[in-house]
């Protein structure tokens, strides 16, 4: 099921648009499984970030002064931080007590006792509650690619931009389109992509530090 816009919902405001009619509704389940759930990837991947709130367990490492940074963004909770013991000290890990000088959150930044050590933490990150914007954007990308390319789930196009396309000149004054790599495509911010997410653009990683 969408992890950003309800499939029913998105069905039905289809429908209201035109976009199908009440003779060929597709079942929900297949806008969700060909369109909608590609669609909040390709998204994801553009923001940097799952903006949804979810449990992360990673392993970093702590500098020189106990400090600590957190990948994920929009940090809500630490659940348990645990020292990963050297190997020539002990084979295992300790965990952790909050205060006392063991470790604290700083926004994104979480300062331990650990000096230049590994830590395993366990924390929880993303916006809650989700701001209505990404629904709305999602459904306004669901529509473009339904319109473009069905239920087909080739959402290949999103990525292409003016930078993407360019031509090569052929003997007797014909010209070849050609299209650049997806890679190179993605790097672009006149992409089909960027454009429908244009909303979004300040929830992107490199705006949200």
């Amino acid at each position: 099921m969408g992890r950003y816009l309800d499939p029913q919902s998105a069905v039905d405001s289809l429908v209201r648009w035109g976009v199908f009619s009440a003779a060929e509704l597709p079942a929900p389940a297949d806008l969700d499984q060909f369109v909608i759930d590609p669609f909040e990837q390709e998204m994801e991947v553009w923001l940097g970030w799952s903006p949804l709130r979810q449990v992360y367990t990673d392993v970093l490492t702590a500098d020189e002064i106990g400090m600590v940074r957190l990948p994920a963004l929009a940090i809500q909770h630490v659940q348990s931080v645990c020292h990963i013991l050297p190997m020539d000290v002990r084979k295992g890990e300790r965990e952790l007590q909050e205060g006392n000088g063991w470790w604290r959150v700083e926004s994104t930044l979480l300062r331990t006792s650990v000096i230049n050590g590994r830590v395993r933490v366990t924390y929880e990150a993303g916006l809650d509650p989700l701001p209505p914007i990404f629904a709305t954007t999602v459904l306004r990308g669901v529509r473009e690619v339904v319109k473009k390319t069905g239920l087909s789930g080739d959402l290949s196009f999103l990525w292409d931009s003016p930078k993407s396309v360019g031509s090569i000149s052929l003997p007797g004054g014909l010209s070849k389109s050609y299209r650049g790599s997806g890679a190179e495509s993605r790097k672009d911010d006149d992409s089909e992509l960027a454009k429908l997410l244009f909303a979004l653009r300040l929830y992107r990683r490199k705006f949200v530090l």
